[in-house]
């Protein structure tokens, strides 16, 4: 499964062994979110996420402390984007 972190989030994500986690820039962001098979998440906390005027488009919002239980969630072939400010 190939997890893509865009920003430091406050909860730490710990790959597995055989899992690839990679930082982009919003450059690179930019460059696929036009791509239909693209996951992405939105792992901001809940009052942040409430706060805020700036979400992508097509961003599922998870909670990050429950990070726990998002595995099997999604196919693992496929391109995930977790962002978070």
């Amino acid at each position: 499964m190939l997890f893509m972190l865009l920003f430091s989030c406050t909860s730490t994500l710990q790959p597995d062994s055989g899992e690839m986690v990679r930082w982009i820039g919003k450059e690179e962001l930019l460059a696929i979110l036009a791509n239909p098979a693209l996951i992405l998440l939105d792992a901001r906390y809940g009052k942040d996420w409430k706060r805020s005027d700036r979400k992508i488009r097509n961003a599922e919002r998870l909670d990050a402390s429950e990070v726990d239980s998002w595995e099997g969630r999604y196919p693992l072939d496929q391109k995930i984007v977790i962002y978070c400010a």
